[in-house]
């Protein structure tokens, strides 16, 4: 300010000091005189110093240095990386009774103690109980520490990525990074510099440099070099730490900024804005150790359930050639698992229900019950009514399930390569788990209800079948009055005498059915 301007200031001040435009003057006067006051030489005759310069490019350096070793943790492509970090850090939440509490929610042991358990309903609520005081850990002051720790670790990680360079060619615009020499620092405007001095306050206000952050970063990047950190590495990163820290404190402070920028604004008052991070990463990795649990668990009891029919299935089968479906199968469930927490709920009972239909009930058969449809002669109406119901949502079956199948196909609802897509997203980006579940949260649905109403259509044809067959055994049938001629015709014989034999193995199937669908036998008109 020069001489002139202070006189008028000065006068302004005993004369008119009550009008609001000359208290602001006094005010920036005042802001100005604080920054001429400090020891750092950063401000003088309205411009910023080379001393600011200077400070900068050490930042620079500095984190520069730390951008390269935690690089991965600011992949926008890849954020899988830094969630898979600050899950380590979280868990150095734990003391030891916590971690051996821990081990009880791993898939394998909740598995092993469901298959020794006396009794499952006690089992599943003592698992789930444990899982309630695993995440009452979660709400203790060492977890609260840590998302402090984890918010301030985000602004870090902003300042390190920092463009200083741009704020550096504001004191030397020619200076080049690859160049070996120093930049020449020349003085700049501070109106010229506040854009870059607004930037540089959003991403240092909420930053604190303590113990905690120090830790957190030496941890990091030993988590990314895959746990191995050399002591020469080591005290490079606290020595870079400490410079940064000492930059802030010490020179370019956060009040030292702001004061900068109200200057360029000439509005004494002016608050820029800051970064705030307000990820609750403690509360996103609590809602993730329930979904594991609860998807878990589902496949624990539907991989039991499995594992009990085993023989059962076996035997329903016996030599004969296994199918598998198309798309819903192990493979692609095993590919699932191995990678997420997701999984296929419905594969053994649709594929048990596949090879049903295919060994028990062929077209020969469903020729059969379409003759009889056609051709008995029923003595009660309503009768005929249900059992041509009845046949008429059986001759579908074979196609419903193709249609499923065929919808993991290229151009399907529920492609394979959809599928796999979500689940290579999911890995750089968790927002993708959440496209990923409900996908699979709607195959298995409609896996669901395939077996649902398939497995409750062929009891009810089983029982239907079974009293057919007991009524054609009468020297006058009550039911169908010709049923004899048609089971005896050359066009049906070897077909009636095939589904007769095959009872046993319908009883089988439905016994095993039982354990994945709810079966009523009540035979009712399915129209009502």
């Amino acid at each position: 300010m020069t001489l002139v301007k202070q006189f008028i200031l000065f006068f302004e001040s005993i004369f008119k000091s009550s009008d609001p435009e000359v208290q602001r003057k006094i005010k920036i006067k005042n802001i100005e005189d604080q920054l001429k006051e400090s020891s750092s030489n950063l401000y003088k005759s309205h411009q910023l110093q080379p001393t600011f310069g200077q400070a900068l490019f050490i930042l620079y350096q500095h984190t520069q240095l730390l951008h390269k070793l935690l690089s991965k943790l600011s992949d926008s492509s890849d954020t899988s990386t830094k969630e898979k970090v600050y899950l380590t850090l979280i868990q150095t939440g734990y003391n030891d009774g916590d971690f051996s509490q821990s081990n009880l929610l791993d898939y394998a042991e909740k598995k092993k103690r469901m298959q020794n358990a006396k009794n499952i309903s006690v089992e599943t609520e003592y698992q789930r109980k444990n899982l309630e005081n695993h995440l009452k850990v979660l709400t203790t002051a060492p977890f609260h520490k840590i998302q402090v720790t984890l918010n301030n670790f985000d602004i870090f990680l902003n300042v390190c990525n920092f463009n200083f360079i741009n704020c550096i060619h504001l004191f030397d615009s020619s200076y080049n990074i690859t160049s070996q020499t120093q930049p020449n620092f020349s003085p700049t405007d501070v109106e010229e510099a506040e854009t870059v001095l607004q930037d540089l306050y959003y991403v240092i206000k909420n930053l604190s440099i303590d113990a905690s952050l120090a830790r957190a970063l030496i941890a990091s990047i030993a988590i990314l070099n895959n746990g191995h950190l050399d002591k020469k590495t080591k005290n490079n990163i606290i020595t870079h730490i400490k410079t940064i820290s000492e930059i802030f404190n010490q020179i370019l402070t956060v009040d030292c900024i702001k004061n900068l920028v109200r200057i360029s604004k000439n509005d004494p008052t002016y608050e820029p804005e800051a970064m705030i991070s307000q990820n609750d990463y403690i509360s996103k990795y609590r809602d993730k150790l329930k979904r594991i649990f609860k998807d878990e668990s589902r496949r624990i009891s539907s991989e039991l359930q499995d594992e009990k029919l085993n023989v059962s299935i076996k035997k329903l089968f016996g030599d004969q050639v296994f199918f598998h479906l198309n798309g819903y199968n192990q493979k692609m469930n095993l590919y699932l698992q191995e990678r997420t927490t997701t999984t296929f709920l419905w594969v053994t009972p649709l594929e048990i229900i596949k090879n049903f239909l295919i060994i028990y009930l062929p077209e020969s058969v469903f020729s059969l019950l379409n003759d009889i449809v056609l051709e008995g002669f029923f003595l009660n109406p309503t009768n005929k009514s249900i059992f041509s119901s009845l046949i008429y949502s059986c001759n579908v079956f074979p196609e419903k399930l193709k249609s499923f199948e065929d919808s993991f196909d290229s151009k399907g609802e529920y492609s394979t390569e959809l599928i796999q897509g979500y689940v290579q997203d999911s890995q750089r980006d968790s927002e993708f788990e959440k496209t990923l579940q409900t996908l699979i949260d709607k195959i298995n649905l409609t896996a669901k209800d395939l077996v649902q109403t398939i497995s409750q259509n062929l009891a009810l044809l089983y029982k239907k079948m079974d009293n057919i067959f007991a009524d054609s055994k009468k020297t006058t049938p009550e039911e169908i009055e010709n049923i004899k001629v048609l089971f005896q015709s050359s066009r049906n014989h070897e077909n009636a005498d095939f589904l007769e034999k095959s009872m046993p193995k319908w009883q089988m199937f439905i016994d095993i059915m039982k354990n994945y669908a709810i079966i009523n036998n009540e035979l009712k008109d399915i129209n009502e």
